[in-house]
């Protein structure tokens, strides 16, 4: 399950750079993402089915440490770069969620619950530092990605 997990990590992360990439680097992607997900499962075959899915972005990648979470990337033309966020500043706080001295896991725990929460359109008043420690504050819309419905099947 864990491999499997980060398989779709992976997925989603290739969704991220994708103006970057080409078509020939995308079917290289899912021809290693095929190959490891056959041996993972153990099958010859492998049939993947995803109805037509609607979900919500924030617009960033995360690292959740002791003293805020980190954005170690920023989605392009996500309310968080038209807002001015860079990689590397640390959300201190979400709406009325603070993620300052707390420890890791109770941290890891909020955002898990925060983010599992959102839904395309929320208004989120975000409180983070920038590069100079100079705290501000933002209101960041939840983005809607709308995932196309799919069959894929792997097959050795």
């Amino acid at each position: 399950m864990k491999i499997f997990i980060l398989i779709l990590v992976t997925i989603m992360m290739s969704f991220q750079v994708i103006a970057e990439k080409t078509v020939a680097d995308l079917e290289k992607d899912i021809a290693y993402l095929a190959k490891n997900l056959l041996e993972l499962t153990g099958k010859n075959s492998y049939t993947i089915t995803q109805k037509k899915t609607v979900k919500p972005m924030f617009g960033a990648c995360f690292t959740i440490q002791e003293h805020g979470i980190k954005l170690t990337c920023i989605t392009p033309d996500l309310d968080p770069q038209k807002k001015g966020m860079l990689t590397g500043y640390i959300i201190t706080k979400i709406n009325d969620i603070s993620f300052v001295n707390k420890d890791l896991g109770t941290s890891k725990k909020l955002f898990q619950k925060f983010i599992t929460g959102m839904k395309p359109g929320d208004n989120l008043a975000v409180i983070y530092t920038n590069h100079n420690q100079q705290s501000k504050s933002v209101v960041i819309v939840v983005a809607k990605v709308d995932y196309p419905s799919f069959k894929l099947t792997v097959s050795q």
